[in-house]
């Protein structure tokens, strides 16, 4: 290819793009009704968006987003507590922004935390063969089914795990222990 073709398609590209990132956008709202809510939009492949949450809907380009990000930041005196999602998603996993019209997102809390067991087999030679192991760990869930991350931070740092006790019908304690990070 001659240098003047590869200068008309670079000159061809570059108008191409202007074009695009001047072209006039349909706008729409978002409001995060959850305080302390930060949550990273993804749009098309030019259009990315961060937003908070707010009394006030915030001006967006209307068009369909996907989360990539969600953190819940409590403050509790000087302490600053952190929640961080990054998926599975739920029903936020496409938020669809019309143009003029005001889309209202509701996540967070109140939280479900649910016990997840996986029951799996492992073949030990001290144990003498194959034999049944269970796995107990939780998840925690907001409102709109998106899913956060199993420790919270205080001050940007990691928590201890909690504990956890399985207890039988009778109220005997059957196993105790601390879930681990990891």
């Amino acid at each position: 290819m001659k240098k003047k073709d590869v200068i008309i398609c670079l000159s061809i590209i570059a108008v191409c793009v202007i074009v695009i990132s001047l072209y006039p956008r349909q706008t729409g709202y978002i409001r995060i009704e959850t305080p302390g809510v930060k949550m990273k939009l993804g749009g098309n492949w030019l259009n990315s968006k961060t937003v908070k949450s707010s009394n006030e809907p915030v001006a967006i380009n209307a068009q369909v987003y996907r989360p990539k990000r969600i953190y819940i930041t409590q403050r509790d005196g000087a302490n600053k507590w952190q929640l961080t999602s990054y998926g599975p998603w739920g029903s936020l996993a496409k938020i669809p922004v019309k143009r003029n019209e005001t889309t209202v997102l509701e996540l967070g809390p109140p939280f479900l935390i649910r016990a997840e067991v996986r029951q799996y087999k492992s073949n030990s030679r001290r144990a003498g063969g194959l034999r049944t192991l269970v796995s107990v760990d939780y998840a925690i869930i907001g409102r709109a089914g998106e899913h956060y991350k199993t420790y919270i931070t205080k001050n940007g740092r990691p928590q201890t795990a909690p504990s956890v006790r399985i207890v039988s019908d009778t109220g005997n304690v059957l196993a105790k222990g601390k879930f681990e990070y990891g």
